[in-house]
């Protein structure tokens, strides 16, 4: 267990910088992981289309190789895309096949992102050897702030992230975008509308997490 606990730190310490700079400019980021979903990304891409917004999608590399021309229709229509494995393995339940698991998603998303693009942890879990591996290739490592709570056993209310996001004057809010029935699906895409709803009503800036990053140099 001792050997999470530099990790643990790492990301607290990530996390409470992404929500200054959040804070500071007033920023909203909206990320998706474990994409693409053929029926929801390319339902998100309309959405945010419809509203002028860009996101962040962080891909799996399994789905990449299935789905490819979903990417594309995320790409061209000007998100940002990043990495999220190839298999979504846990870092704390076998570092040497996460690595392999990182290496594998870069390979598949190659097409779409750099050797040194944006990574989102599987689980949001770190090991030496992970960490490693992703400081070796220069990728920024991505957190978020606020988890919308899609993936959860019981869906929270939709309103509960909105709520959370106009008290901390911005977040990057943690949704995702694969395939996996009516219910969900329909949540993350009332989440996403509520959340831009919020952003406009609140004079929030959405923005990619790229853009976010960026601003950390400016006044």
């Amino acid at each position: 267990m001792l050997f999470r606990i530099p990790y643990y730190l790492l990301r607290v310490r990530a996390v409470r910088e992404l929500s200054r700079l959040c804070g500071r400019g007033r920023g909203l980021v909206l990320t998706y992981d474990d994409g693409p979903g053929r029926r929801l990304s390319r339902a998100l891409v309309g959405l945010l289309g419809s509203r002028g917004a860009r996101a962040t999608f962080f891909v799996l590399g399994r789905r990449v190789v299935e789905d490819g021309e979903t990417v594309d229709v995320v790409r061209a229509a000007g998100h940002e895309l990043g990495v999220h494995s190839f298999e979504h393995r846990n870092a704390w339940q076998g570092p040497g096949a996460a690595v392999k698991d990182i290496e594998a998603g870069y390979a598949a998303a190659a097409r779409w992102v750099g050797a040194d693009g944006l990574f989102r942890p599987p689980h949001g879990k770190l090991s030496y050897g992970t960490w490693r591996a992703l400081r070796r290739r220069g990728a920024r490592i991505c957190w978020w702030t606020v988890d919308s709570g899609d993936t959860w056993a019981a869906l929270p209310p939709a309103r509960r992230a909105v709520d959370a996001v106009v008290r901390a004057g911005g977040a990057v809010v943690l949704m995702h975008d694969f395939d996996r029935g009516p219910e969900r699906e329909a949540f993350v895409l009332e989440t996403t509308g509520l959340l831009l709803d919020a952003a406009a009503r609140e004079g929030l800036t959405v923005m990619t997490l790229s853009e976010l990053f960026s601003s950390r140099g400016r006044a």
